[in-house]
């Protein structure tokens, strides 16, 4: 439990913890059964472990699997709908759509805008994590200030300058 800061947890009643308390303890419950010889070993899949986590455990869990993992005995596989959470920390990406696999490979082939609007719809923009320079993704900013929608129900956009080049008017043409 001490591995996963939740050690402080022990003496509390499980369905008196927060949802994130909850995750925590089950990743320590998850862990313990995966601990031989002073360290995790195997591999260990976690479906969105970040769901109920505020900022900081969010952080301080993936830097956790990602110290763990650093041996080579523990391999971690996870579920995360987080694009930017899945490239500033995974080594290898599956992108997944209606349950089929679409694309994969590192963090910057994978996490491309091209992609992300093939497979998602998307409209989104990408830039640079200033740490360690893997893609992070925005969504495109979209000013709907008047909704004329033509007859096959699809708006129609007209970009606006702007300095980001981010925003759009919705108009009829």
């Amino acid at each position: 439990m001490a591995v996963t800061g939740c050690d402080g947890l022990a003496g509390r009643r499980y369905p008196g913890l927060s949802g994130g308390e909850q995750q925590r303890v089950q990743l320590a419950r998850c862990l313990a059964q995966l601990w031989r010889d002073g360290a995790p070993q195997g591999w260990l899949f976690l479906d969105e472990p970040t769901s109920a986590l505020d900022l900081y455990y969010q952080q301080h869990l993936l830097r956790l699997l990602k110290r763990l993992t650093a041996g080579g005995q523990l391999h971690v596989c996870v579920v995360l709908h987080d694009l930017n959470l899945a490239a500033l920390w995974a080594d290898r990406i599956l992108l997944l759509h209606q349950g089929h696999l679409v694309a994969q490979g590192t963090p910057q082939e994978v996490i491309q805008q091209p992609v992300i609007h093939r497979w998602y719809g998307a409209d989104v923009r990408l830039v640079q994590h200033p740490d360690n320079a893997v893609p992070q993704v925005y969504l495109a900013a979209v000013i709907p200030a008047r909704r004329n929608w033509n007859p096959d129900g699809a708006a129609r956009f007209r970009r606006f300058p702007s300095p980001a080049h981010l925003r759009y008017h919705v108009s009829s043409m």
